[in-house]
């Protein structure tokens, strides 16, 4: 099995590292809300929202270690994109289960190319 790779995609927002994330998921979009701090590391008052459109899913999981090793450049905030994930390949495969005829070559359902995404809280 290949290694899953998180690669880091730097947000143009300094998000609360101690901060929560609110999850808000529907059938076609994804958004995440977070607090952010200031240029002097203090609260902002303002929120951050990240949008991911044609969501096929999403989770929220409690945990304090990744089981990715992360490549790239460090920034104040980022999301991960995930490669080689695990996850993404158990939903396909539950998929391809329940709907043979539409699943397609590669990481694909629906005929959509899927990707999978983490941003931390």
């Amino acid at each position: 099995m290949r290694e899953q790779r998180a690669i880091i995609i730097p947000i143009n927002v300094w998000q609360d590292p101690q901060g929560d994330i609110v999850l808000n998921t529907s059938e076609r979009e994804c958004m995440v809300f977070f607090g952010c701090w200031d240029e002097q590391g203090d609260p902002a008052n303002y929120l951050g929202k990240i949008s991911f459109k044609n969501c096929w899913a999403s989770k929220y999981t409690h945990s304090q270690f990744l089981p990715y090793k992360i490549y790239g450049d460090k920034a104040h905030s980022y999301i991960l994109k995930i490669e080689n994930s695990t996850w993404l390949r158990d939903l396909i495969d539950e998929k391809r289960g329940l709907y043979p005829g539409d699943i397609h070559i590669g990481l694909s359902w629906n005929k959509k190319e899927y990707i999978h995404f983490v941003v931390q809280g």
